[in-house]
C-alpha cells in the first residue's frame, strides 16, 4: 500500500511541475525585424515592383509549461508575406537544434544555426549576412533588415527588397 500511495504521489507531482522555458534570443529577431502588416516592397531584373504584406508574426516570450501538457511549445520565430500571387515565410526554432527554414514562393531553404542561440557570441558566428541555397536559387537574409533578395522560379526572376 505504501508503494502504490509513494507511486501516486510521484506521479502526482510530475504531472503538476512546470518547467520553465527562455524567450526567443533577441539576437536572432534581428535576422527578421519585420511587424504585422509591415509592406515590404520587391523589384525584379525586369522592372517589375511587388509588395508583400506581412500577415502574421510569432516570437515566443519566456513562458512555463506543465510537463503533462503535450510537449512542443517550441522557442520559435515564425513569420509570413504574402500578395495576390507570392508569398514567403519562415521558421526559426531554437528548441534543440537550431535552424532556420525560409520558404520564399516554389523554393524551401534550410540553414542549421551554428552554435549557441543564446550565446552572446552568436553573431559572431553567423555572421551579418545568411545566404541560403538550393539548385541554382538563392535567398539572401541581412541582419536588421530580413529577406533581401530570393530567387522566383515560377515567375523566373530575382527579387530584391527595395530600400
Amino acid at each position: 500500500m505504501k508503494k502504490i500511495l509513494f507511486f501516486g504521489v510521484i506521479l502526482l507531482v510530475t504531472l503538476v511541475s512546470c518547467h520553465r522555458y527562455q524567450a526567443f534570443p533577441p539576437a536572432l529577431v534581428t535576422y527578421f525585424p519585420y511587424t504585422t502588416d509591415q509592406r515590404l516592397i520587391y523589384a525584379n531584373e525586369r522592372g517589375d515592383t511587388t509588395c508583400m504584406i506581412v500577415t502574421e508574426l510569432f516570437v515566443s516570450k519566456e513562458h512555463t509549461e506543465s510537463y503533462c501538457s503535450k510537449c512542443g511549445w517550441d522557442i520559435a520565430m515564425e513569420f509570413k508575406a504574402q500578395n495576390d500571387s507570392m508569398y514567403f515565410n519562415g521558421y526559426i526554432n531554437v528548441s534543440y537544434s537550431p535552424y532556420l527554414i525560409l520558404s520564399a514562393g516554389d523554393t524551401f531553404y534550410y540553414y542549421d544555426i551554428p552554435g549557441d542561440p543564446f550565446s552572446s557570441q552568436i553573431i559572431t558566428e553567423i555572421g551579418d549576412t545568411i545566404r541560403l541555397s538550393k539548385d541554382d536559387n538563392e535567398a539572401i537574409v541581412v541582419r536588421y533588415e530580413g529577406l533581401v533578395e530570393f530567387s522566383d522560379i515560377q515567375r523566373n526572376c530575382t527579387w530584391k527588397l527595395v530600400k
